[in-house]
């Protein structure tokens, strides 16, 4: 078999798994987004900077061990590269999924709060309008006091000026 085939043949077969996890960088569990962001940009630095590229003139080239050995290596970083990315999909997902729930909760509570809210407006409104009703009410009833208190004093200065009228008469008499 040519170095190729054995390339395909051997990246074709299960890889041992517990010496291809790397880790991602990411915390296990972001409890804030910038701190998830700044673990997703640091671990894929360490993957963009690729030194050993193959390039088409490798690939049309003659087929040797090396080029078999790099196309290994290749897929091998290949395939860690796309567990990671799963990995961090799925904890972008559990974190999304985290963010829409804080939200949803936000929501909620904001909703609470205004129907609160608008239960206290209502009853300050009320609590106005009975203070309103009341203090016309004790206006009205201060106008008749005081409209009774003046005519009472304008019967008292009446009576005392008839009292002084008949005590001149009756000491006259």
């Amino acid at each position: 078999a040519s170095p190729l085939m054995w390339a395909v043949a051997v990246g074709s077969r299960p890889l041992d798994t517990s010496k291809m996890e790397e880790f991602s960088g990411m915390p296990a569990k972001a409890d804030n987004l910038d701190a998830l962001l700044a673990g997703l940009q640091d671990s894929d630095d360490s993957f963009d900077e690729e030194t050993d590229v193959i390039s088409d003139a490798d690939l049309n080239g003659p087929h040797t061990d090396d080029l078999a050995r790099r196309l290994v290596e290749h897929k091998a970083k290949t395939i860690r590269r796309i567990r990671r990315f799963r990995r961090q999909k799925k904890r972008l997902k559990v974190a999304l999924a985290n963010y829409k729930e804080k939200e949803k909760q936000y929501v909620n509570e904001m909703d609470a709060h205004m129907d609160e809210v608008e239960l206290s407006e209502q009853a300050l409104a009320k609590r106005i309008e009975q203070l309103t009703a009341e203090n016309a009410e004790l206006r009205e009833q201060n106008e008749i006091q005081t409209q009774t208190n003046q005519d009472l004093s304008d019967k008292l200065a009446e009576t005392t000026k008839q009292c002084g009228g008949n005590e001149s008469r009756g000491q006259f008499l």
